[in-house]
């Protein structure tokens, strides 16, 4: 805060914060910053899920493309052989 006149400059004022006031809001910070990180490692975790199941699908897949291009491979030998 400040206190200015028109013929003086900003001079700056301290205001008295109770202790308890104080520590009252550290604590409540503390509560809201340790809520947040659990709640961020649980998406973490959630997205970490997320991607084993997503990289197994991805292995399926390129399991099956790679069957899938040696059936055609055999069936393009099998076409021009005939």
């Amino acid at each position: 805060m400040t206190d200015t006149t028109v013929n003086e400059p900003a001079k700056p004022t301290h205001v008295q914060i109770d202790p308890m006031a104080a520590a009252s809001e550290a604590m409540a910070l503390n509560d809201y910053y340790k809520n947040r990180c659990l709640l961020l490692a649980n998406e973490i975790a959630g997205m970490r899920v997320q991607m084993s199941i997503l990289e197994a699908q991805n292995e399926a897949f390129r399991t099956e493309l790679e069957q899938r291009n040696k059936d055609l491979e055999a069936a393009q030998k099998t076409k021009r052989s005939a």
